[in-house]
């Protein structure tokens, strides 16, 4: 099985929230893992977020970080370049779906890479992205 892990789900395989459980699981149960190359921003994004509201201190941000980081490194995780055709993609889902679902840029982004690998499953714990994924063809990881 292959999955598409957006960064929601991607921050609970670093750090413990509910359903980390479950997203380790299905993160280490398939057979190749993608990630846009835009995760790597949200990702560090996530982590300063939890710093600023005091949910861990710059210690445990700079441990988590790292952890991902070696990952990266040592093809855990398949990053997916953003290409030309994944912001024109972004585009033409934000003109379909921006006004009526409120589709955010970035999501707009993250799925248009995922429309790149349609057999891989779609991982995300944003309900709301999740729902846009299914709404343009993916298929989600339950």
């Amino acid at each position: 099985m292959e999955l598409f892990v957006d960064t929601s789900a991607l921050v609970k395989l670093y750090y413990s929230e509910p359903d980390s459980d479950q997203v380790e699981e299905w993160i280490l149960g398939a057979t190749r893992v993608f990630i846009s190359e835009l995760s790597r921003v949200e990702f560090a994004s996530a982590l300063a977020k939890k710093v600023r509201i005091g949910e861990i201190d710059a210690e445990t941000c700079l441990e988590i970080w790292n952890s991902f980081r070696d990952d990266l490194e040592s093809t855990q995780l398949e990053v997916l370049s953003l290409l030309e055709e994944d912001y024109a993609q972004a585009i033409e889902l934000l003109l379909e779906f921006g006004a009526s679902d409120n589709l955010r840029t970035l999501d707009s982004l993250q799925l248009a890479a995922a429309l790149r690998e349609p057999q891989s499953l779609f991982l995300s714990s944003d309900i709301i992205l999740a729902r846009m994924a299914e709404k343009v063809g993916l298929r989600l990881a339950p």
